[in-house]
């Protein structure tokens, strides 16, 4: 029996199962081709944008928003931080 030159033989009487290729293995690749692209665009084309009035108000009302609810929840974890330092040390 011929061995290739840098393999070791299979030890006898001990056969190992043919591995199968992982699920993300066997899963063909999308391929990205001109007429997908061509359907995105088409669909894009469908959005009804907003005006740029519309985005720089409602960046401001999300911006507005946030800082409010940062500086609520900070203050009421000063509140809770305070409550336990005086609850636990005399």
């Amino acid at each position: 029996m011929a061995v290739k030159p840098g393999t070791r033989p299979a030890p006898k009487g001990k056969t190992r199962p043919e591995r199968r290729p992982g699920v993300l293995a066997r899963r063909p690749r999308p391929r990205l081709s001109f007429r997908f692209i061509q359907e995105v665009v088409a669909e894009l084309k469908k959005v009804t944008w907003p005006s740029r009035d519309e985005v720089v108000r409602l960046t401001l009302v999300v911006i507005v928003v946030s800082v409010a609810v940062g500086a609520l929840l900070g203050t009421v974890d000063l509140i809770f931080a305070w409550l336990m330092e005086r609850l636990l040390l005399p």
